[in-house]
């Protein structure tokens, strides 16, 4: 049996093509010997710890690949992340990385995923996490491309109660976006999206969790300084105080959440192309059309550049819309101006979580 070089799954001798994926099996260019090389490190790695024993690759990313792995000792499935080799030489990427997995192993909320351990495994750093099977929101964007206001919120509310949950342990994310908001289930991405529009509601045993807390933004942060290279991955996720470089509360959070709640009834975040750094600080937020009022209107006061004039939550972000709509004072849309004007910056590396 060999491994399909292109989603992991076991593919039998003599096949031409994986039964998962359909990737040749026969490809063999220099990236693909090197990714297979890299990935077999990673792999031996997590199973000379004698206590975890790969079972699938789960994906790859910028920062790193992802298995599903077993835990021996306790019997239970787990996703084990690999860290960037070029972290383990540097004392002071390692110790905001200890730092962030210390606060983030704290977290014990239904709606974030557990961090359970950081090891050094060989010559590798490994995240040893919660499993959690089913798909992520950008999946389910994907495939809906925009959702209704009712629909978005169901998924937000959840998101936002682990947020404000780990807000209240003065840890912050900074670094929401859809493809760390995760649903967990058992059904197809089609499955549950059908189930909605159907019910109007999605299934009782269907759970939203938050992952990645602090570690994700650290890596990134840790890679772009000793590359000397600014990583913008999820730049247009970034608040004005990030991309300054400036301290991040939970406030950060909010408005992160603020665009992912954007992008889910848009399609698309309020700043996605051209200069973003620019429109971020300077650029006020073009509203939805379409939308409900009471929506638009939360999600811009969400989107202030000024920290202090976003919600003071991110659940009371989620009940804003409710209390607009009951609300017997007029209002009108007004896009979130920027507090001062600033020339196009470099973005930085993020101050730690703490």
């Amino acid at each position: 049996m060999a491994k399909c070089a292109k989603c992991g799954e076991e593919v039998q001798t003599g096949k031409k093509f994986c039964p998962e994926c359909g990737e040749s099996t026969t490809r063999r260019d220099p990236g693909t010997v090197e990714l297979h090389k890299t990935e077999d490190r990673f792999e031996e790695a997590i199973n000379s710890t004698g206590r975890y024993k790969v079972k699938k690759l789960l994906g790859r990313g910028g920062m790193g690949v992802v298995y599903h792995a077993l835990d021996k000792e306790l019997g239970i499935d787990v996703a084990i992340k690999s860290l960037p080799p070029e972290l383990s030489a540097d004392v002071r990427s390692l110790n905001q990385l200890r730092q962030e997995a210390k606060l983030s192993m704290q977290l014990t909320h239904h709606g974030i995923v557990r961090l359970y351990d950081l090891k050094e495994a060989q010559d590798s750093r490994l995240l040893v996490m919660e499993y959690i099977p089913g798909f992520n929101l950008s999946d389910y964007l994907f495939l809906r491309e925009k959702l209704s206001e009712e629909e978005a919120w169901e998924i937000l509310k959840p998101v936002a109660d682990a947020l404000d949950y780990a807000h209240s342990r003065k840890v912050i994310h900074r670094d929401i976006k859809p493809s760390n908001i995760l649903f967990k289930t058992t059904k197809t991405v089609q499955e549950i999206a059908e189930s909605y529009q159907k019910e109007k509601k999605f299934p009782a045993d269907l759970e939203i969790k938050v992952a990645d807390f602090g570690i994700a933004r650290t890596v990134s942060d840790s890679m772009s300084r000793l590359s000397n290279m600014p990583v913008s991955g999820t730049l247009s996720y970034m608040s004005s105080e990030q991309i300054r470089g400036k301290r991040q509360t939970h406030f950060t959070d909010v408005y992160s959440l603020a665009v992912v709640a954007y992008e889910l009834l848009c399609g698309r975040p309020p700043f996605y192309q051209g200069e973003i750094t620019y429109q971020i600080i300077n650029e006020s937020t073009e509203p939805i059309s379409g939308i409900k009022p009471e929506y638009m209107q939360a999600i811009l006061k969400g989107l202030s550049k000024n920290p202090e004039d976003r919600p003071q939550t991110c659940s009371e972000f989620i009940q804003l819309p409710q209390q607009l709509a009951q609300s017997k004072d007029h209002w009108e849309l007004v896009p979130a101006q920027p507090s001062t004007p600033a020339s196009t910056p470099a973005a930085p590396a993020a101050e730690p979580s703490l």
